[in-house]
């Protein structure tokens, strides 16, 4: 299963900007559901911090050491990866299901291991997951039963 997808040019200056100099990237999932229209962003994992780029721009970044509880939600027309930003629940991005689900079901332990500052855990989790599989069971897996807004097309 692919976890590091590449990055546009725009979006690679974007994180070089902000990235540290020792600071390692680990994952870079796609995202493509924003409010009501379908985008081409990137969620980049690093050793420290989460990215959230999206058209040469950045939209959010968070510390993992301010993270817990990560969770993937199945809602009404898309999925949503969230997390515990200092105690709150936040979703911190949305995806159409299709084949990004069972990606972000694995990153939910993968974050758990670098929150907790086991990052080389973190890798020998993912790297576990063959490249052939197509599906992936997570009790971290939620149906939320409330309407929200889907993602356009």
């Amino acid at each position: 299963m692919k976890l590091l997808f590449d990055l546009s040019p725009a979006d690679s200056a974007v994180l070089e900007a902000e990235r540290g100099p020792d600071e390692r990237v680990m994952y870079c999932l796609p995202f493509d559901c924003e409010f009501e229209r379908r985008v081409d962003g990137r969620m980049v994992f690093t050793d420290r911090y989460i990215y959230k780029i999206n058209e040469g721009r950045l939209e959010a970044k968070w510390e993992f050491s301010h993270l817990s509880d990560f969770s993937v939600e199945m809602l009404y027309g898309c999925c949503a990866f969230f997390a515990k930003v200092d105690g709150v629940s936040t979703r911190l991005c949305r995806f159409v299901s299709g084949r990004n689900m069972p990606r972000y079901a694995v990153m939910v332990d993968a974050c758990e291991s670098i929150a907790s500052g086991n990052t080389e855990n973190a890798i020998a989790r993912s790297a576990g997951v063959r490249s052939s599989c197509t599906r992936t069971s997570a009790p971290s897996v939620r149906v939320r039963r409330k309407p929200t807004a889907s993602c356009g097309a």
